[in-house]
């Protein structure tokens, strides 16, 4: 968990993104392919390199 490719792998991010609510960060979310709508909540809410930086102390 403290490498940022265990972050990356697919399969992991679909299980996070899916269990986050549906949340609306933008009026022109809905227009984007779905994997970039999911990038932006998952930018949004999810903070990857700090939680890299935390457990690699």
């Amino acid at each position: 968990m403290s490498s940022s490719a265990f972050w990356d792998a697919p399969d992991l991010r679909q299980a996070v993104l899916a269990r986050l609510p549906g949340y609306r960060l933008s009026k022109f979310q809905d227009c984007l392919p779905e994997r970039f709508a999911l990038e932006v909540v998952e930018s949004f809410l999810l903070d990857v390199a700090g939680t890299v930086r935390w457990l690699a102390v």
